[in-house]
């Protein structure tokens, strides 16, 4: 650029260092949380118009930019891939608009304790929910993925949350497209560490100063997903179990679906209607279930080959739904999931079917990884089940209608038999 308007190297690298000295002193006020709570609610409403994930302020995310190798050789900034990096966490809001910058941690560092050392951490704690991936861990202000989903309802979160969590990814890829400079196309940024994080910093305030000035924040896009950190964060280490409490309830609230649909069983049309509840209900959470134990005709209880807990809690679900339905005949089927993940086994098939048995309960096990069929196969014979105890009961109803009108009629015969002989 200095050779075209005619600028020698020194002059240009001096007007970039001021240029860059005074956007990065005016950072703030432009990049920063908002306090208004009219702001605040205007913001959760557009993220939940996304993908359907309430009470979001915002999604965090880390993403690296290649720098030249310091001259003192210092390792931090060799990341994970190999090369030197500048770890850049941002913040930002469903418009891609920037709430937080930090451009300044050396490439080594993995997201997370990134995080943790940052600024908006303990900012954070007394806002409502941010989302984050699962390089984070979780907590009662953070929201991350399930590394494990099992029911639908678990999937359906993860999906809302990645189609959430994807505004962070888009944001960086168009800050990287717009400013070519931090995109490494033609070479990584040739400066000290400290500098390339001003200059990161000071892209980061033009970007937002584009989007106030009416700029749509993805009109400079690239189709490349910036450099993430490959290890995702062990969650369970850093578990809060409040926060795993909030998840749940998250799930259980907001992506709990009933699914209405026609199945042919026998030859037979028949319309269903299929609630799903995650199957994580501890605690507190189980008393939720009383009203879709209320609700229903017949119950599938699945738990996890590979988890021992889930299926210790089939009994007390089971015994929940025969007090809740106050009878012991109610058509209920357990499912032993994921047997394509024989070494993972913790469960054998023998304790399976021991348990079924027990509880009068037919037992089947499957992978729902491995296609819809063999679910497909286990609900047709719940509904069999179903339509069977629906006869049995129309039999006694019909039966008992027919002694009263026995009974009856006897009576009557009576009372005039007795009339007669007075």
């Amino acid at each position: 650029m200095g050779d075209a308007i005619g600028i020698s190297q020194a002059s240009m690298s001096r007007c970039v260092t001021n240029v860059t000295k005074a956007l990065v002193e005016k950072a703030s006020e432009f990049i920063g949380f908002t306090r208004d709570d009219a702001t605040k609610q205007q913001s959760k409403e557009e993220f939940y118009r996304v993908a359907g994930m309430p009470n979001v302020m915002g999604v965090i995310d880390c993403a690296h930019i290649a720098i030249k190798a310091p001259n003192a050789e210092d390792l931090s900034f060799v990341n994970k891939k190999g090369f030197h990096s500048i770890n850049c966490q941002l913040v930002c809001d469903s418009r891609g608009l920037l709430l937080s910058a930090e451009t300044h941690w050396p490439g080594s560092l993995q997201d997370n304790v990134v995080f943790q050392q940052s600024s908006v951490s303990g900012f954070f704690e007394y806002q409502e929910n941010q989302e984050g991936d699962n390089q984070y861990p979780l907590r009662k202000w953070l929201m991350t993925p399930l590394q494990f989903p099992e029911t639908p309802a678990d999937y359906r979160y993860n999906l809302a949350h990645t189609a959430t969590h994807e505004i962070v990814d888009r944001t960086f890829r168009a800050i990287q497209t717009r400013f070519r400079c931090l995109d490494g196309s033609k070479g990584y940024l040739q400066y000290s560490p400290e500098k390339c994080a001003h200059i990161i910093l000071a892209c980061c305030v033009l970007h937002n100063v584009s989007l106030q000035s009416g700029l749509d924040a993805w009109t400079f896009e690239r189709t490349e997903t910036p450099d993430h950190s490959e290890e995702g964060c062990d969650q369970m280490d850093s578990l809060e179990s409040e926060a795993f409490q909030i998840r749940q309830e998250l799930i259980l609230n907001h992506f709990k679906v009933t699914y209405k649909c026609q199945k042919i069983v026998d030859k037979e049309l028949i319309d269903l209607e299929i609630l799903d509840t995650t199957n994580k209900c501890v605690g507190p959470t189980a008393n939720s279930l009383e009203s879709s134990v209320k609700w229903g005709d017949g119950f599938l209880i699945m738990y996890s080959i590979t988890d021992r807990c889930s299926f210790e809690s089939v009994s007390g679900l089971k015994r929940l739904i025969d007090h809740i339905k106050q009878t012991l005949g109610i058509p209920t089927v357990i499912v032993a999931n994921k047997c394509d993940m024989e070494n993972g086994r913790v469960v054998r098939m023998e304790e399976g079917q021991a348990l079924a048995n027990d509880l009068r309960c037919n037992f089947y096990e499957l992978s729902v990884a491995e296609g819809p069929s063999a679910v497909e196969a286990v609900v047709c014979q719940l509904v069999r089940e179903v339509r069977l105890e629906l006869y049995r009961h129309l039999l006694a109803m019909d039966k008992r209608s027919r002694m009263l009108q026995m009974r009856h009629a006897l009576k009557n015969k009576l009372t005039r038999s007795k009339t007669m002989q007075w």
